[in-house]
């Protein structure tokens, strides 16, 4: 969990000083597919809200996607208090390489 709460508050320094962090579905997705995510970051309760609607297959795609630029992929628990920020961004965040 100390891992995730650094990882959560690099993500949240770098949007507070508009750098190298995206947050929200789409922007992520835009990042993802130009290659740029060092850390994807998604939440349990934003996954499981993608099952319910049966469009996980494209939160799927984002994760192996992620995962052939040499990304990390970092599911965190929405029951923790990183994981309830990051929800508040949407569920889904990523730390970039670089801005994209």
């Amino acid at each position: 969990a100390r891992e995730e709460q650094l990882l959560v508050e690099q993500l949240l320094k770098e949007i507070s000083k508009e750098g190298a962090a995206v947050y929200g579905y789409e922007e992520v997705r835009e990042a993802v597919l130009a290659g740029a995510v060092s850390d994807l970051i998604i939440t349990d309760s934003f996954i499981a809200k993608r099952r319910e609607n049966e469009t996980f297959s494209n939160i799927d795609e984002l994760m192996k996607t992620t995962d052939s630029t040499q990304g990390k992929i970092h599911l965190i628990s929405s029951s923790l208090d990183s994981g309830k920020q990051v929800d508040g961004l949407g569920g889904i965040a990523a730390i970039l390489r670089y801005k994209v």
